[in-house]
């Protein structure tokens, strides 16, 4: 469990330093996204019952639909 949430905290590091960094954009639309999909993913495994890979799936595919 640990070394997902260090592996999810520098996914997302690496995409806001390539937004803020390189290219100087503020943009915190990617923030957003990932707290939509992980308040998605905490929903379904907390009540829906599904194993692990699905629930990350759904999450995953959630941000991207709000992000489209």
């Amino acid at each position: 469990l640990m070394l997902a949430t260090v592996l999810i905290y520098a996914t997302v590091c690496v995409g806001l330093t390539i937004q803020m960094g390189y290219a100087g954009l503020t943009n915190f639309a990617a923030a957003a996204f990932v707290g939509t999909g992980g308040y998605t993913a905490a929903m379904l495994g907390q009540t829906g019952g599904l194993p692990d890979p699905v629930v990350l799936i759904a999450g995953g595919l959630v941000a991207v639909a709000i992000g489209s």
